[in-house]
């Protein structure tokens, strides 16, 4: 490695390693969440419906931040914005386990904060994206990514093991507290960091303060004036109508299907977030080797077959090897995506196009959410898998007919 070479460049950048070291913290409460809370809806009410009303109200939070945050993050100071954001999440999930320890099972209160915490949250994750752009060189947004997302995986590895071990001794309302202590990690490490002014730009056809209605609008048109994020932004809606409920659906195939423990689940999404490292970690050389289109659309067709192979598999071991290969692909994949919108949307709109991004793409989750748990009680897990999987690999192969199927990505866009 070069000392000239981004990826080195990157290990001399103070501000990086700050952020880099502050959103691992914060993603390790995550990853007590992840497990914590589904196991926690389940064990008050016993329904894998409630799980997937829950997700579902989580996506409609996030869905609705879609109109406001990019416009947000685009106009306030970044460094307040992303610190507001963690300590009201933080605020909300330790209001939810002194609630539960107070007052015991309040179920209404998972729901108020799972939609409220999303919309925090996706004004929290559009203000990450722009602030990454402001802390790397153009040149180096992909392996800042990748490493971003290895270290992510690597707490994610640790933490369902961890979460599941205090659910199993302690319960699942000690790890919804911790999670809400790691927002309070991320905010101090936040407070720390430079940004970067966005370079002075010539589109006087859009300025940024032009009224909220057509800041809104600004990223809707730019993502449809470019070919390939727009093709990317409709594959990836209808993705999200059936992987919205995957963790649902993984805990309840492991709970109620393998009949194992709460420790067990833990372990099970450990091993599986070892396929989000690798996957990370070879993106940006897969990236430079095959280009764009066969990491995208590659990485969505093998999603599909590895998720269709969870549902039929009946041991812990198997499910989580499958779910590991999953997990791989769809990091790869993800990466991908994020880097070329980071790559192509010019610094001052990135804040308005990443939140008409998700928007978007999310227009679909809830009611898949909702679709897909309420499908299990229906048609049986292995069913639900196999449709979800199928669904997957289709709409890889249309990917192929879009511009997508373009080896590198297209150039910059400099004009909204």
């Amino acid at each position: 490695m070069s000392a000239g070479s981004p990826a080195a460049s990157l290990w001399q950048s103070r501000d990086f390693k700050r952020y880099w070291a502050g959103q691992s913290l914060s993603v390790l409460g995550d990853a007590f969440a992840v497990v914590a809370t589904p196991l926690l809806v389940l064990g008050a009410t016993g329904s894998v419906v409630s799980m997937g009303l829950v997700t579902a109200m989580a996506m409609g939070g996030n869905l609705f931040a879609g109109f406001f945050s990019g416009v947000l993050v685009d106009r306030v100071n970044l460094r307040k914005l992303m610190i507001a954001c963690d300590c009201a999440r933080g605020a909300l999930w330790g209001g939810v386990a002194l609630l539960f320890w107070l007052a015991g099972p309040q179920i209404w209160s998972i729901y108020a904060a799972a939609a409220i915490a999303a919309c925090v949250g996706n004004t929290f994750q559009v203000a990450c994206i722009t602030a990454l752009v402001r802390l790397v060189e153009r040149d180096q947004i992909i392996e800042a990514n990748g490493r971003l997302q290895a270290s992510y995986a690597l707490m994610s590895v640790a933490g369902p093991a961890l979460s599941g071990l205090v659910c199993a001794r302690v319960g699942p309302v000690a790890a919804i507290a911790i999670n809400a202590v790691s927002f309070g990690l991320s905010a101090l490490s936040i407070a720390t960091l430079r940004f970067r002014d966005p370079a002075p730009h010539a589109d006087h056809d859009v300025p940024v303060r032009r009224g909220v209605l057509r800041d809104l609008s600004t990223g809707l048109r730019f993502i449809w004036r470019h070919p390939q994020l727009r093709a990317i932004i409709a594959l990836v809606a209808a993705t999200n109508l059936v992987v919205a409920a995957r963790v649902d659906l993984l805990v309840f195939h492991i709970k109620h299907d393998l009949r194992q423990t709460d420790a067990s689940v833990g372990q099970v999404f450990s091993l599986v977030s070892i396929g989000a490292i690798v996957g990370a970690i070879v993106t940006p050389r897969l990236r430079r080797r095959w280009g764009f289109a066969a990491c995208f659309l590659g990485g969505g067709a093998t999603v599909g077959v590895a998720s269709a192979a969870v549902g039929v598999l009946t041991t812990p071991v198997t499910v989580a090897l499958a779910a590991m290969v999953a997990v791989f692909a769809d990091t790869i994949r993800s990466i991908n995506a994020q880097s070329l919108r980071q790559e192509c949307t010019p610094p001052h709109l990135l804040g308005r196009v990443t939140a008409s991004w998700w928007l978007l793409t999310s227009s679909l989750a809830p009611a898949g959410a909702a679709l897909m748990t309420a499908l299990i009680t229906r048609l049986g897990t292995a069913q639900v898998f196999l449709l979800g999987g199928a669904w997957l690999v289709l709409l890889a192969f249309v990917g192929v007919f879009t511009p997508i199927r373009e080896r590198r990505p297209a150039a910059p866009l400099t004009q909204a």
